[in-house]
């Protein structure tokens, strides 16, 4: 998900007082799923075979670019014992509520559960993974320009991040893996620049 916002304002005044001011509000609620369902029936469960690898994998990524920028001007005061006031305010606030969730099995969320269950079995690999990266550049600037008198500039930039990200096998599920063929390079948690896209260890 990429989100670009930019917001402005602008105030000017040849007599009294300039005041301009920007607010930038964004709002982000995402899910994110990927799962191999267990079974509706107790006796019957999912059944997933494969000769190689079995991935069951959800990524999401969020880049948010916000500013605000906000100038206030004033030319002068009334007459000349009145001083003229310019002031700029503005603020960003990103509000990021994110779920990402991979699994096989019994989801223990789920409204009504699953009286079945899955049975995964793998000649290869089986990688059960979830991923979430959110990058923000958040920037609010104001500005107050007067001729005569008193100017003043506040900004701020506040960003709440909610994000819960988690991969699971559910409870009793039955998962066979062999470990034959090519290994199934995973994310270690490491964030730093390139590591982040690079495979930590070989398999599951």
């Amino acid at each position: 998900t990429e989100i670009i916002t930019i917001v402005g304002a602008l105030a000017g005044s040849l007599e009294g007082a300039g005041i301009g001011v920007g607010l930038d509000v964004t709002v982000l609620v995402k899910n994110t799923e990927a799962w191999i369902a267990a079974s509706d029936t107790a006796m019957t469960p999912t059944d997933v075979h494969a000769d190689g690898n079995i991935t069951v994998e959800a990524d999401s990524s969020e880049d948010i670019f916000s500013l605000t920028v906000n100038v206030g001007v004033s030319g002068g005061g009334d007459d000349d014992d009145d001083n003229s006031v310019a002031g700029a305010g503005g603020a960003v606030v990103l509000v990021l509520d994110t779920d990402t969730r991979a699994f096989a099995g019994r989801d223990p969320l789920a409204e009504i559960p699953a009286v079945g269950n899955v049975v995964l079995s793998s000649d290869g690999s089986t990688l059960i993974a979830a991923d979430s990266t959110t990058e923000v550049d958040a920037s609010a600037g104001s500005a107050g320009v007067t001729l005569d008198g008193d100017a003043f500039g506040a900004s701020v930039a506040v960003v709440i991040d909610i994000d819960e990200t988690e991969a699971f096998v559910g409870e009793d599920a039955e998962v066979t893996a062999l470990g034959n063929g090519t290994a199934i390079g995973v994310r270690d948690g490491n964030f730093e620049g390139e590591a982040a896209n690079q495979p930590g260890a070989p398999s599951l």
